[in-house]
């Protein structure tokens, strides 16, 4: 089944999700002055789309997540959204699960395609310097180490110690056999870290956010 590109709205920078159908690209990229950036970070966007439609972002075998999270009671899932919406916080895990994905996907690409890095390595100082539409300080420090290993934010003790415990899991996503299994496991794991930190209080969770809202995941 061919792809359908679709035009989106490039507000603050930011890595849209496809649904595994559909690559969401701006007509546009203005972010810098010089054409040749914009033209390479464009290209991080496209990459990023497609490769987790390479990488199997959306072809998750059941037995495989009930193995790995026998504790979600998972059941029967015919999409991605099926087996979130079975997560404790569904919300919560939809965001989660977006930066485990970027994470892992990050990793593919730099391993599969080596003339991609330094392309890769330019964008992710323009999301570690720029606002995001993330709200929660502790998702937008784990958005910057899920791009670039790192984070630009200063984070309180506390807020520190669960973001260091999350980098952990994220990290694991970097191994060359990692699969969107292991992905939703780390979701899994990372949520119920932050399910315990000041991230309960961020309104967003208890909503649609406008994570989920660009994820679009397949119904």
């Amino acid at each position: 089944e061919p792809l359908e590109i679709r035009g989106i709205d490039m507000g603050a920078p930011t890595i849209p999700m496809t649904d595994g159908k559909t690559i969401r690209l701006p007509s546009r990229v203005s972010l810098f002055k010089d054409k040749e950036a914009n033209s390479k970070f464009y290209k991080v966007l496209t990459s990023y789309q497609c490769g987790m439609i390479e990488f199997g972002t959306f072809d998750f075998n059941t037995e495989d997540v009930e193995r790995k999270l026998p504790d979600l009671g998972l059941k029967e899932a015919d999409t991605i959204k099926d087996v979130l919406a079975a997560f404790p916080n569904p919300e919560l895990a939809s965001r989660v699960f977006y930066l485990s994905e970027l994470a892992r996907v990050g990793s593919r690409l730099r391993e599969t395609y080596p003339g991609l890095v330094n392309y890769m390595d330019e964008a992710n100082n323009v999301f570690l310097m720029s606002e995001s539409k993330e709200r929660s300080p502790l998702l937008k420090a784990l958005l910057h180490h899920s791009l670039a290993k790192k984070t630009s934010l200063t984070l309180e003790e506390e807020l520190e110690t669960t973001y260091e415990k999350a980098t952990k899991e994220l990290d694991t996503l970097g191994a060359p056999d990692a699969r969107v299994e292991d992905s939703l496991r780390a979701t899994y794991n990372i949520s119920s870290m932050l399910e315990g930190a000041e991230i309960e209080d961020d309104p967003t969770i208890k909503k649609e956010s406008e994570i989920t809202e660009r994820i679009k995941l397949s119904s």
